[in-house]
């Protein structure tokens, strides 16, 4: 039985509630945050309450964020018993989240305007340049940060006078998933710029992308719905060239599969792109 845990619309926590095993196994990923973790939930025999359990399935899973998704989890329950359907607010998870006395929304991502052009120029080539080598953790951790990069404005801009969208293409046609994954999301982030729209559509990234959003496990949703925004994104802004770039059978492929999609997420935005395609021809 698979669920979604809403939290916000591109906020989410995807889970599968394991009955064999009485467990909900849940997946985080928001930026270079990454979290999967299993709970599990007991009633307090003879007392008022649940007894919640908690772990972490993965080495390269957040503690902090799982700290954050536990104590949001507890807090809910202590208001009503979770069912295999049900939906909790994680609303707490977000960028400015104070914890342990650390108020972390004065903590800024990046000292943007207090470095130079060269520098940020610099700093961004650096962590292409690790992106391509073949360790999957240099691999991993280069697309983390150009998650975070590309979640500002101003480096944004910077990263779309870089070969950072065919870096990530690139990167995207590796079989990590954990490293695709971080690769779309950084992606996603860049498509709402015009220019690497283009650089999108010219690496040849849509066929991936096209196939990417689907029906599939609760553990890859994140990537197949940022998937669905890049389509969307730039079938918005380029939808003639990207079309000519896929071609039409394999773009008629994908169209009659967007009904049978589950994700509402996925369908809605595959059925939004759909119709910036149909408005154009080949």
């Amino acid at each position: 039985m698979k669920n979604l845990l809403s939290v916000e619309y591109d906020n989410e926590v995807s889970f599968e509630f394991v009955e064999h095993e009485c467990s909900f196994n849940a997946v985080y990923v928001r930026g270079s945050r990454y979290c999967d973790f299993r709970i599990r939930i007991y009633e307090n025999t003879g007392k008022i309450g649940y007894l919640v359990e908690a772990q972490r399935l993965h080495k390269d899973s957040c503690g902090f964020t799982f700290k954050t998704v536990f104590n949001a989890i507890k807090r809910s329950i202590d208001q009503t018993y979770l069912s295999p359907t049900s939906t909790v607010d994680l609303s707490d998870i977000s960028h400015s989240a104070a914890i342990d006395g650390i108020d972390f929304s004065s903590i800024e991502l990046s000292t943007c305007s207090q470095l130079t052009d060269g520098e940020i120029a610099e700093s961004i080539r650096q962590v292409l340049d690790m992106a391509r080598e073949k360790s999957e953790q240099a691999q991993l951790e280069a697309c983390r940060i150009l998650c975070d990069l590309s979640d500002e404005p101003e480096i944004r801009q910077r990263m779309a006078d870089t070969d950072c969208v065919k870096t990530l293409v690139d990167v995207l046609k590796c079989n990590r998933v954990l490293v695709q994954q971080h690769a779309v999301l950084a992606l996603a982030q860049l498509s709402s710029c015009q220019k690497c729209v283009t650089a999108i559509i010219d690496a040849g990234a849509m066929p991936s992308l096209l196939s990417l959003a689907c029906n599939g496990p609760y553990f890859t949703a994140a990537m197949r719905r940022e998937s669905a925004r890049i389509i969307a994104n730039v079938a918005r802004e380029k939808a003639a060239e990207a079309a000519m770039a896929v071609g039409q059978t394999e773009l008629d492929a994908w169209s009659s599969r967007i009904s049978d999609l589950n994700d509402v997420v996925i369908r809605e935005r595959s059925q939004r792109a759909n119709a910036y395609f149909r408005a154009v021809s080949i």
